[in-house]
């Protein structure tokens, strides 16, 4: 007669030739755990410690802010966030909050497993709180020491050091040019409007972005526009900051999915942008926009992984609480 002991996976190993039984791994851990162990020990406590404040701060708000994301209030959120450290992460300790190792052999790695743990929770939140280190890698990858000194290094240093958080978007997208922003075929042709017109002590923004996440509470933005009368050879990263004359968000989009993060307009109607807010090198808008995309790739696949990870869990458990005969 059958047993369910019988039938178990460990005691199937048990039942093998002592040759057999070293050839076959039956540790009794769930998968998330054995995924977890392959990780460098710094990054798996950073996993482990998304998947605790994912479960603590964002899964009980998801199914609320997904319904209503229009009068939620994201900053509390944000503010924990920073405090575990997790908006910090893109720079290595004692400036930000991520390990050094692993930061040296992967910048993204820990963001990745970061991005994964909130994503199983919540699309929308995820993004919300990932679209941050979009909005802060221009400034990163710049590897320009003045910008480092004037924005990079304070805003971290504040969030790192005394857990009061920045928040930043990453603003390319505009009404007539999308996706052919992102490719170096279909970039040439694309109709950028956003300009920088040069004046004294600086440039005056006029144009608008789409589509922007984060645009509606971000405190900063990096801005990309062309230099007026040349093309996207002359595109130039600005650090805009909320509160500058002629700065504004406009409407915005209803989504389909990931409603808690916000997709915004924003509109420069003559914003004055002094040459110290520059990002890197003047007309080095084109090659930094590529390798800021090419950065955010590993963290993009995080998240679609955590999606695919939280649809599975929350069916097997309902399959597991549901009987049908």
């Amino acid at each position: 007669m059958y047993t369910d002991n019988y039938l178990s996976l460990r005691n199937s190993k048990e039942s093998l030739a002592f040759l057999g039984k070293l050839l076959v791994d039956s540790k009794y851990q769930s998968l998330w755990e054995y995924d977890t162990k392959l990780l460098p020990h710094k990054v798996q406590k950073w996993r482990r410690k998304a998947k605790v404040f994912s479960q603590l701060y964002i899964r009980p708000l998801s199914r609320t802010v997904d319904i209503d994301p229009y009068s939620f209030d994201p900053n509390p959120l944000i503010q924990e966030a920073t405090r575990w450290g997790f908006q910090t992460i893109i720079m290595p300790f004692p400036l930000g909050s991520a390990a050094l190792f692993p930061y040296l052999r992967s910048t993204t790695l820990q963001v990745a497993v970061i991005a994964e743990e909130f994503a199983t929770e919540c699309g929308g939140l995820a993004l919300l709180l990932l679209a941050h280190h979009l909005g802060v890698a221009p400034l990163l990858l710049s590897g320009h020491i003045p910008t480092w000194f004037k924005f990079l290094i304070p805003m971290y240093i504040k969030g790192a050091w005394f857990g009061k958080p920045t928040t930043m978007a990453f603003a390319i997208t505009e009404p007539d040019a999308g996706s052919d922003v992102e490719d170096s075929i279909g970039a040439k042709d694309a109709h950028i409007q956003v300009t920088a017109t040069p004046v004294k002590g600086g440039f005056i923004l006029n144009g608008t972005k789409v589509f922007i996440s984060d645009g509606r509470i971000a405190n900063r933005v990096t801005v990309f526009a062309k230099i007026k009368g040349q093309g996207i050879d002359s595109w130039t990263c600005f650090l805009v900051e909320k509160g500058m004359k002629g700065f504004s968000v406009g409407r915005r989009e209803k989504k389909m999915g990931q409603r808690a993060s916000d997709a915004s307009e924003l509109i420069f109607d003559n914003v004055f942008v002094p040459k110290c807010n520059i990002v890197g090198k003047l007309k080095g808008g084109w090659p930094l926009n590529q390798n800021v995309l090419n950065y955010s790739r590993p963290v993009v696949a995080a998240m679609a992984l955590g999606h695919a990870r939280g649809a599975f869990e929350r069916a097997l458990q309902f399959c597991n609480l549901h009987t049908y005969m």
